[in-house]
């Protein structure tokens, strides 16, 4: 029996979801690193689904919005360019 989890996975180079045609002038192509990363979002919208629903919306329309204390630029020399975006207090998901 094939391992459900794994037939849901989709390339790194697949969106997670696709947006209407109309949407997609005004939109950031959302795009897992690798199966890992997109395994574990998948699992992240089990769980939380109304929150990743809306961490996606934000990252498609305004990735470099700020929101305080959900959405800011990372500090540090390590981590120029990079940002965060909490989903839930345990859960956040980072991007460059």
């Amino acid at each position: 029996m094939a391992n459900p989890i794994v037939e849901n996975v989709e390339p790194p180079e697949v969106k997670l979801t696709a947006p209407a045609l109309s949407e997609i002038e005004n939109t950031w192509l959302v795009v897992a690193k690798n199966r890992r990363v997109n395994r574990d979002w998948e699992a992240l919208m089990q769980r939380h689904p109304e929150n990743t629903r809306r961490c996606y919306e934000d990252l498609s329309n305004a990735p470099t919005t700020r929101q305080p204390g959900r959405v800011f630029p990372l500090k540090g020399k390590l981590y120029k360019g990079a940002w965060e975006y909490e989903v839930t207090k345990e859960d956040r998901v980072e991007w460059h």
